[in-house]
């Protein structure tokens, strides 16, 4: 059986992106680490078009303490308000 999130009006499910990092044998987890967390958009609920700057596989950046965790077969993502993400990121080459 498969479980989908489909998010309600205004909300966006996220997905945390992980970076660890290794210190000679030592793995830092990403939660040590007090640099800005990255998020990729997975699903986005009804909002006006006029309001969105972000599409689903984007990455984003979001306010501090803004997202409501739920952990999913065993995968953590988080729901939160469109108003909530503060920027989007751009890679460029």
């Amino acid at each position: 059986m498969t479980t989908t999130i489909k998010p309600l009006e205004g909300k966006v499910l996220l997905k945390k992106i992980i970076k660890e990092q290794k210190v000679g044998s030592l793995v830092i987890p990403d939660s040590a680490n007090q640099e800005t967390q990255f998020y990729e958009v997975v699903a986005i609920g009804p909002i006006g078009k006029d309001n969105i700057h972000f599409a689903v596989g984007n990455q984003v950046i979001l306010a501090r303490h803004a997202a409501l965790p739920i952990l999913l077969d065993k995968s953590e993502f988080f729901i939160v308000r469109v108003e909530d993400i503060i920027a989007t990121v751009i890679k460029s080459h």
